[in-house]
């Protein structure tokens, strides 16, 4: 790889060839979250067919532009945004812009697929139900400045996919592809999910952890687009971090200022075709949750703003606050009839076992997952041990692995700290058994790599 040199002041630093994107957390300080991505050697070389073997990123991008600046720490590229949501997507154009077109090229060759059907039904209802806004189109306005700050940069916005640049359609179809394969959600893709949250640990490493069913993006695409987005809007608005990818604006794992948090575990839900409220797509609901939730009344504030919000997709929400005492972790359920508290920690413990899909008609005991998951909580209290060790949790894993991708999300709250990693499992429906080593070592990261760690500037 090309020298890393870090970015300074009117510097240009050399080309870094075959690069990735990997989300890592630099700080949470005084108000001001700063991001960052890093850039990795040659991970988009088995993508796809290998369609990027031979792709040259220029590492070079400005320091400053209005609303938005980037940096290196220890070679460690850092962005943060502000403004109004059209000021803050202008500045996300032009500081990651480049790199919208690999997540166009993801979503047209490896979630859409050749058929176009999940595009052609989230670009109508994009037009006939107005899908991106809840009341507003203030990320309406986000989104045409994103794709504006590409032209007016004269980015490279070609797609060899689909053998044409990618346009404001396109944008707007990433943006709400969310709703309906969880594509871009970074603890993971596809339905049915085993979750283990928490603040806390046996072992002392605090988790978040997920194991889904089915297998995609052997080669880690999702997770080496991953960057992390701060937003600091206006002075009425939380400051909010989330894991997304280029040109993603919506959460789907977020944080606030005021340590509230929200993570989804939901796809292929029930679509609110029939409500007449605006419909909103589910990573901006939560996106604009963040916003507005001061972490006071966290469990009435969240039943009452989706309760009204409408989002485009039924939900499944794990929520939480490290300022909340009691019962510091629980579950949100709903679609445009009913919202509803499902569960939350079990007494003495701080952590919850979830899986997905409606669960508002159906009682929990009646889903094989989640009976066989609450069993497992349930022989671990049973011993006394109130909380799940790290080993513990990857034995949750194995026990309802399938031909499954891993993401393991470790978090702590009180400072922000967290890691996340990526792993691919064998498939059982091959008749070969879970292989730890296929846990530990990902695709394209070694090991379970920590990528996101809180640090003092």
């Amino acid at each position: 790889m090309d020298d890393e040199r870090p970015i300074e002041n009117g510097q240009k630093p050399k080309s870094i060839k075959k690069v990735a994107i990997i989300g890592m957390m630099i700080a949470f300080l005084g108000g001001s979250i700063p991001i960052a991505f890093i850039l990795l050697n040659n991970p988009f070389g088995d993508h796809l067919g290998g369609i990027y073997d031979e792709v040259e990123i220029d590492a070079y991008i400005p320091n400053t532009v209005d609303h938005g600046k980037i940096y290196t720490i220890n070679n460690h590229v850092v962005m943060d945004l502000n403004g109004t949501y059209e000021e803050m997507g202008y500045a996300h154009g032009l500081l990651a812009g480049r790199w919208i077109k690999y997540s166009m090229e993801y979503m047209f060759q490896t979630v859409v697929g050749s058929d176009m059907e999940t595009y052609n039904q989230v670009k109508e209802d994009i037009e006939t139900e107005g899908i991106v806004a809840l009341n507003s189109t203030y990320h309406l306005e986000e989104m045409e400045a994103i794709h504006q700050a590409c032209i007016d940069s004269e980015y490279d916005m070609y797609v060899e996919s689909i053998d044409r640049d990618w346009d404001l359609y396109d944008l707007l179809v990433l943006n709400g592809l969310q709703d309906l394969n969880q594509d871009f959600d970074p603890s993971g893709y596809f339905c049915s999910g085993l979750g283990v949250w928490g603040t806390d640990s046996l072992d002392g490493e605090p988790m978040i952890g997920r194991n889904l069913d089915f297998p995609i993006d052997p080669a880690g695409y999702v997770t080496q687009l991953q960057i992390l987005a701060l937003y600091r809007g206006n002075e009425s608005n939380n400051e909010v971090l989330t894991v997304m990818q280029p040109g993603v604006i919506c959460v789907e794992t977020g944080f606030n200022n005021n340590s509230v948090w929200i993570s989804t575990d939901n796809s292929n839900g029930i679509k609110n075709s029939d409500s007449e409220s605006p419909i909103t797509p589910m990573g901006i609901a939560m996106r604009n949750f963040l916003e507005q939730e001061d972490g006071i009344n966290v469990r009435q504030d969240s039943l009452s703003f989706f309760s009204s919000a409408n989002p485009y997709q039924s939900f499944l929400f794990l929520i939480g606050s490290n300022e909340t005492t009691e019962d510091p972790i629980f579950v949100l359920e709903g679609n445009y009839q009913q919202v509803v508290n499902r569960t939350g920690t079990y007494e003495g413990t701080n952590y919850i076992f979830l899986t997905n899909h409606q669960r508002l008609l159906k009682d929990p005991i009646s889903c094989g997952r989640y009976s066989r998951y609450e069993e497992n909580f349930e022989n671990y209290t049973s011993k006394g041990d109130t909380k799940v060790s790290f080993e513990e949790a990857k034995d949750i894993i194995r026990d309802g692995a399938g031909g499954t991708t891993i993401h393991t999300m470790m978090f702590l709250p009180e400072t922000l700290e967290f890691s996340v990693g990526y792993a691919r499992l064998i498939n059982v429906e091959d008749q070969i058994r879970w292989n730890e080593d296929n846990f530990v070592n990902a695709p394209k990261d070694n090991m379970l790599n920590v990528l996101m760690q809180y640090n003092s500037l």
